[in-house]
């Protein structure tokens, strides 16, 4: 592998805030219909808590996006040498939208087209605001994609109808556009207006708005989107040569984040791995979406379960709480699996609070008013003093068919939430004390009927019989580290004597020796060992499985 040729080249679109790594590439059938299969390809961001997918088609040679743009009817899309009657106050958005960052900006990615409205075309100092023309509010939901600032009374959107202030929205502190949808349903009809506002000149003093549209369904990246809507999902890699039996795509990805994985307060690990997940391609609303959910394989480390179904929040949250069986602050609900499946009918939303003590815990909130999930892990414990640790999350909130569905695995450490059976998912890193567990499931203002609820304690650790790898398929070998001077065995498995081929390689491939024997075990001796210490590797194969061990030598 040292000759390489260059055949084709992907990138430099949708999320460019950091170079692109951990690459990974898949064919996927959509709806499990195999008539309809995509290729799928995925990467994490340098030093961003992004991770982004791509579908598409791959000829063997080159991937080729299937990029589109959302339906709707636009309402300005900014791709003027000017506002195109829109009015301009102050110098914050210049006399025409941006083609795309303005210097010294970082890279600005996520719009369509070729340009946008940006205010930093006079740095972050600047002020000023643009006002959209009038016009009716014709379908279900107003969507746009924003970037810059996370200032909510200083560089936001609003939406303005008969002189009243409906709807706002603000950046969250980054360069990369996404979309954002405001349900106007009850709004159709109305005449209004949009303004975007700059109105502070402190950091991050800038708002970004791109593709103003209207449309009768929640808008997102089409044929593309983001993996996970938490800040800690990375490097997500899937197994390969799972059974063709089996059929599954399934994948684990990295619990941390960059931007502060050193200093998390953990020794000596940083961070961990996620939960193992399916990955599937599914239609929704139109569109296909790459779906994660956890593996079903999970579901064997539940114990002492609780199931209540037809009844409210409230009611539900009276038995989380009770001084009986069901007690969560039991050192023994430390870790746990809630599924719950809720009716919403004009009801503003939902608080789930967990990991909680005094005034210790995490938070999601399921807000139905903007169509959006929050979490809050700014009081959950160590390292809140982290900027981009504490910075409040959202995600859409999708509902279907009246119903909101959740899927949640606490750990000691970490939250992996699944929401709209899978569309969305958020994983994220938590620093709880040891005593903080209790669980809070409250209503933020009219009572909820929760259709189905489960919640499960799970095993720290279990053997799955009959499933799990063998670790050692081959052969064992030690000690290790050794000393050469006193070499090493080597222990054939039963069922392998004699069929075993052994290469012993060190660090740079070259091979030091090839060996093969007849008994059940080896004792390699010292004259027959690498006389530089360093590290080696003791490769086996019979043909049909190999193995690979890591050989530290101390020397003499």
């Amino acid at each position: 592998m040292k000759n390489w040729t260059f055949v084709e080249a992907f990138g430099n679109t949708e999320n460019i805030s950091g170079f692109w790594e951990c690459p990974d590439l898949f064919k996927l059938n959509v709806d499990n219909d195999s008539a309809k299969a995509r290729w799928v390809l995925v990467h994490s961001i340098a030093a961003r808590e992004h991770a982004q997918y791509f579908i598409g088609d791959f000829d063997g040679e080159g991937f080729h996006w299937a990029k589109s743009i959302p339906d709707g009817i636009v309402l300005t899309d900014f791709e003027n040498n000017d506002y195109n009657g829109w009015t301009v106050t102050g110098t914050a958005f210049g006399s025409a939208p941006a083609n795309g960052n303005i210097a010294p900006q970082k890279t600005v990615s996520g719009f369509l087209g070729n340009r946008l409205a940006n205010s930093f075309a006079n740095g972050d100092l600047s002020k000023g605001k643009i006002i959209s023309p009038d016009f009716t509010i014709q379908r279900n939901y107003l969507s746009f994609l924003i970037a810059g600032g996370n200032h909510f009374a200083g560089t936001y959107i609003k939406l303005v109808v008969n002189g009243e202030v409906v709807k706002r929205a603000t950046g969250t502190n980054d360069y990369y556009l996404k979309w954002k949808n405001w349900d106007v349903s009850n709004l159709i009809g109305k005449t209004a207006h949009i303004e975007i506002v700059d109105s502070v000149s402190t950091t991050w003093g800038h708002i970004l708005i791109d593709h103003i549209i209207q449309s009768n369904v929640m808008v997102d990246k089409v044929n593309s989107g983001q993996l996970d809507h938490g800040e800690d999902f990375y490097g997500s890699q899937s197994f390969s040569d799972i059974p063709a039996a089996d059929g599954r795509r399934i994948w684990i990805g990295w619990l941390n984040n960059w931007t502060y994985a050193a200093s998390i307060p953990t020794t000596p690990w940083k961070g961990m791995m996620s939960i193992p997940r399916e990955v599937t391609l599914e239609t929704h609303n139109g569109q296909v979406r790459l779906v994660q959910r956890p593996i079903d394989e999970l579901k064997k480390l539940r114990k002492n379960g609780m199931t209540i179904n037809n009844r409210t929040i409230s009611f539900i949250n009276d038995k989380l709480n009770d001084n009986g069986l069901n007690n969560l602050n039991a050192a023994s609900y430390k870790r746990f699996e809630l599924k719950a499946k809720i009716a919403v009918s004009g009801q503003k939303g939902f608080s789930l609070k967990f990991k909680k003590r005094g005034s210790q815990f995490a938070e999601y909130v399921f807000d139905l008013v903007n169509k959006e999930i929050r979490f809050d892990r700014s009081k959950s414990g160590a390292f809140t003093y982290d900027g981009m640790f504490r910075r409040i999350q959202t995600a859409p909130l999708i509902v279907e068919n009246g119903f909101i569905d959740m899927h949640l695995f606490v750990d000691n450490c970490s939250a992996e939430l699944f929401a709209s059976n899978g569309q969305v998912v958020m994983s994220n890193q938590i620093f709880p004390d040891s005593t903080s567990n209790k669980i809070e499931f409250t209503p933020l203002d009219e009572d909820l009927q929760v259709e189905e609820f489960s919640i499960w304690d799970f095993e720290k650790t279990i053997s799955l019989s009959g499933s799990a790898l063998d670790k050692f398929p081959l052969f064992q070998v030690y000690p290790n580290p050794i000393l050469n001077s006193n070499g090493l065995t080597i222990k054939v498995k039963d069922g392998a004597v004699g069929k075993v081929k052994f290469k012993l390689i060190d660090a740079t491939g070259k091979i030091f020796s090839e060996f093969q024997f007849g008994s059940s075990s080896l004792i390699l001796p010292g004259n027959k060992m690498p006389l530089n210490r360093g590290l080696y590797f003791l490769h086996a194969a019979d043909g049909v499985t190999s193995q690979t061990e890591r050989l530290l030598v101390l020397g003499q």
